[in-house]
């Protein structure tokens, strides 16, 4: 006789693994979460710092607006979020994040998440850990004013989704590449980038966006450029 298998509710701790396996399906995907985060912040430099291309550790930091402390343990849960209240707002938002999902994602695919912030005004730190779905005490820290993530063994408990990863060449091209771009689409911020303890490379803010691309593509880029004026009236 054929066995029936029986329909059973899954855990919330697998649940939000194959939730953060929707958002998060490698190191570039990281990194965006987090840089997005940086950028919606107000961040004036946001410095990436990558070991074993990502799949060991994804460090970001920033100097933007940071988290309030008593915020900290409300940010690392799923459906988080200060950038949206309503589903009525969904039609203006203005911001790169607003599902309240991408530290609850990131913290259910890695081994470990730490968060350290500090927002202005205040004269002290304070950090939050994740592992493993236990969620430590928030405690107090010095730091610098800003918020610095750092993200370590990604898909250690899904040795799988591990496997699918690219080489880490191939996984630091990825962040590589992305972060060119986002720093193509925002001049006016600093970005740099390390990897396994060397600087790769550094770009600071600028006024012109002809200057920046010029960081990206090189000195000679500039000739090749034609100029489009476009009108948000159209």
């Amino acid at each position: 006789m054929q066995t029936i298998e029986r329909i059973r509710i899954l855990d919330d701790a697998t649940v939000a693994q194959i939730a953060a396996g929707e958002v998060i399906e490698r190191p570039v995907s990281v990194v965006k979460e987090l840089v997005e985060n940086s950028l919606d912040a107000g961040s004036s430099y946001v410095a990436v710092e990558l070991t074993g291309g990502g799949r060991q550790a994804v460090v970001v930091a920033d100097d933007g607006r940071g988290i309030a402390h008593e915020d900290l343990t409300v940010a690392v849960r799923r459906h988080a979020t200060s950038k949206l209240v309503s589903a009525s707002e969904l039609f203006t938002v203005r911001t790169l994040g607003f599902r309240g999902e991408g530290l609850a994602s990131v913290a259910a695919a890695a081994g470990s998440l730490e968060v350290v912030s500090r927002p202005s005004g205040q004269n002290f730190g304070a950090r939050i850990t994740v592992r493993a779905g236990h969620v430590a005490p928030v405690a107090r820290v010095a730091a610098s004013p800003g918020t610095r993530v750092t993200v370590r063994d990604l898909f250690s408990s899904t040795p799988v989704r591990r496997d699918f990863l690219g080489s880490e060449k191939v996984e630091f091209s990825r962040v590589s590449a992305f972060l060119s771009r986002i720093a193509l689409a925002w001049p006016d911020v600093a970005f740099s980038l390390r990897h396994d303890d060397r600087d790769v490379w550094s770009l600071p803010a600028v006024a012109d966006p002809v200057e920046r691309l010029e960081m990206v593509f090189g000195k000679g880029s500039r000739s090749s450029l034609a100029l489009v004026r476009t009108s948000p009236n159209i």
